[in-house]
């Protein structure tokens, strides 16, 4: 909120009746969500122990993070706390983009909406109102868009018209560009997205997607980047390597336990498993 548009708002008001949530405490992400973001929803709980891989992704605040991923890691939740975390320490708006309308309306309700439900802290600073006199100003809780403190943060398709215009993605000063599922989004709506970024000071960047094809999309995206992998350890030769399925992985039909290429048939230590007490993990640049 600007000062001229809240001077305006509260004028001739004496200021001991006028109450504005400004921004929070500066704090890193990955405190951020341990302290205020221990619930991913209301009833499952962020295990650090079974994802360990992800520590190393909170606390990388770098302006411009890109992930290839599997499904089911853990990295559209991270992207969730990005947003709030953004709004509320950053004092940024967040632009959140996923590929179509009904991703968003979907993501909206099961992955922001139980995010807000969860955590008490995330709750009390969505929609914050200026109170004057008794009388409560508009809040801003919709599917499309929720009011964190005293900044926006925005959900909207990736879909452009056949003429190139895409009207849903001219918001306001954008500071933290978010595409979640890179590969699926419309290439042009890429660009648009990334002229919401000129006039900020942060000029955040974050592309996050399973990949497509090669050399195209998050593949390509990672290729340019310094390319941290997350390496596990065998326990039996102490090898150190990352996960290839079809080139050092092998799942057997007959159990749901995964193996590395090459171990020695039936000795059980040499199954892989994403537990903390089976193997030793870590990234590498």
């Amino acid at each position: 909120m600007s000062d001229s548009y809240l001077s305006a708002l509260t004028a001739g008001v004496p200021a001991e009746f006028v109450t504005v949530i400004t921004m929070g405490s500066p704090v890193r992400r990955i405190d951020w969500v341990k302290e205020r973001r221990e619930y991913l929803w209301p009833d499952v709980k962020l295990d650090w122990e079974e994802h360990k891989y992800l520590e190393a992704i909170y606390e990388d605040e770098h302006e411009y993070l890109v992930a290839r991923k599997a499904a089911q890691v853990g990295l559209s939740e991270w992207a969730v706390t990005d947003a709030f975390w953004t709004c509320d320490t950053k004092n940024g708006n967040v632009l959140y983009v996923l590929p179509g309308t009904g991703d968003v309306q979907d993501f909206s309700t099961t992955r922001v909406g139980l995010a807000i439900e969860a955590s008490p802290y995330i709750a009390n600073i969505i929609s914050p109102e200026i109170e004057i006199q008794g009388y409560s100003g508009k809040r801003a809780d919709r599917t499309t868009l929720k009011r964190v403190r005293n900044r926006f943060f925005y959900l909207r398709h990736g879909s452009v018209r056949k003429d190139g215009r895409a009207p849903h993605l001219k918001v306001a000063q954008i500071d933290n560009v978010i595409l979640d599922e890179l590969d699926e989004i419309d290439p042009r709506a890429v660009a648009l997205t990334d002229k919401r970024l000129g006039h900020s000071a942060l000029k955040w960047q974050r592309r996050i997607s399973t990949p497509s094809l090669p050399d195209w999309g998050i593949d390509l995206e990672l290729q340019q980047s310094d390319w941290r992998q997350w390496l596990v350890k065998c326990k039996k030769c102490s090898t150190e390597q990352p996960l290839k399925p079809f080139t050092n992985l092998i799942r057997r039909s007959t159990r749901q336990d995964a193996r590395w290429s090459g171990s020695t048939r039936g000795a059980s230590h040499t199954y892989l498993m994403w537990a903390a007490e089976s193997v030793a993990s870590l990234w590498i640049d």
